[in-house]
């Protein structure tokens, strides 16, 4: 995360002008915001990203000739850590799935897009946390069947508690909120994050998420 006297450097890649100008509107009463970056295509948001330093990325998902899915797998295959949110016009969970396994960071419905919005995305995702707007969350379902869970843990050697842990992870929570929940330091949330890591051999968010689909702990819906 950028320190407080540093600025943040944002990309908006969109193929449509108005989302560019509203975006810029909404840029401009959020005074972290550094310099700010156009591209209208993929091929442009990988080229843009090869000289320029940039803190974060507003991606649509639906650009042509290179979408925004494909720029994500992109940048991520190039070990590129830059925080990407999503942007669309759908919000169908297969797209909002096969966006976020690719790596992005937040998710937003572009009918939901408000400056509040905007501006609580950009700081839940720079603390470190992910971000999905109402219309997002309301698509995960959270499954609690016993039967199921208990296999996992056996075949993981997971506690319940680490289990609750990787469900809050999966939501999006930083350690000092997970911490909050749990009634526990977060010293002891990182250590629950990096042992949930371990027993599931995970590397980052995406990967975990992944796994907890896989094995039922989460669901989507309508997948």
């Amino acid at each position: 995360m950028n320190s407080p006297e540093e600025k943040i450097n944002v990309m908006v890649a969109d193929d449509h002008q108005l989302i560019h100008l509203g975006m810029k509107m909404v840029f401009e009463k959020i005074p972290e915001i550094g310099k700010i970056y156009d591209a209208y295509n993929g091929n442009e948001v990988l080229n843009i990203m090869e000289t320029e330093k940039i803190d974060l990325i507003f991606m649509d998902i639906t650009m042509r000739p290179m979408d925004g899915l494909t720029a994500t797998k992109k940048l991520r295959e190039q070990k590129n850590t830059v925080k990407i949110i999503a942007l669309s016009l759908f919000d169908q969970t297969a797209v909002m799935r096969n966006m976020f396994l690719a790596g992005c960071d937040g998710y937003i419905v572009k009918g939901a897009i408000s400056d509040t919005e905007v501006k609580n995305s950009i700081h839940k995702i720079l603390a470190g946390g992910k971000y999905f707007n109402d219309e997002v969350v309301e698509k995960f379902i959270y499954d609690s069947e016993e039967d199921v869970l208990k296999k996992m843990r056996e075949k993981f050697q997971l506690t319940e508690s680490e289990t609750d842990v990787m469900k809050m992870m999966c939501k999006g929570l930083t350690s000092n909120e997970i911490a909050k929940e749990v009634h526990r330091s977060k010293d002891s949330v990182d250590v629950y994050r990096k042992t949930i890591h371990q027993k599931t051999q995970t590397k980052n968010i995406a990967e975990l998420i992944s796994f907890a689909v896989r094995y039922h702990i989460i669901t989507l819906d309508r997948l």
